[in-house]
């Protein structure tokens, strides 16, 4: 994606240093959780393929909101062992309880603008390229 913008135009836009988008550019760098709302809204799309089995979809809503599990965790009101053991695949959701919030955050992440790299669409656009 070629907006034309300088590193420091775009280190402005999402409030942070340009030696961080030089980084996030030339080393591949996996950005920090917290920054990850502000590079999705300044893309305009969700930058990871659309998560598909459970344990992946409770990291892209933590990744979506930056996040942590504690964070997450306690928006639907469970432990955060429990977010933990579930997003690492340990344990399932059991009680209604825990699947009534559980629900609520994947119907939030399924509102989200997702960059699919192997349908090459994104909500029936054509994808833009991956940023380089």
């Amino acid at each position: 994606m070629d907006l034309g913008l300088f590193q420091r135009e775009v280190a402005d836009l999402i409030g942070v240093s340009c030696a961080a988008v030089w980084l996030l550019e030339n080393e591949g760098r996996t950005p920090e959780i917290w920054l990850m709302p502000r590079i999705t809204r300044f893309l305009g799309y969700v930058p990871m393929d659309k998560p598909t089995n459970l344990q992946n979809q409770l990291r892209g809503y933590r990744m979506i909101h930056g996040l942590t599990q504690e964070q997450a965790a306690k928006q639907c009101g469970i432990d955060p062992s429990t977010w933990s053991d579930w997003e690492r695949g340990l344990k399932q959701p059991g009680s209604k309880r825990t699947k009534t919030a559980l629900r609520l955050v994947l119907q939030l992440l399924e509102s989200a603008r997702w960059h699919l790299v192997d349908s090459g669409l994104r909500n029936g656009e054509p994808t833009p390229p991956p940023p380089t």
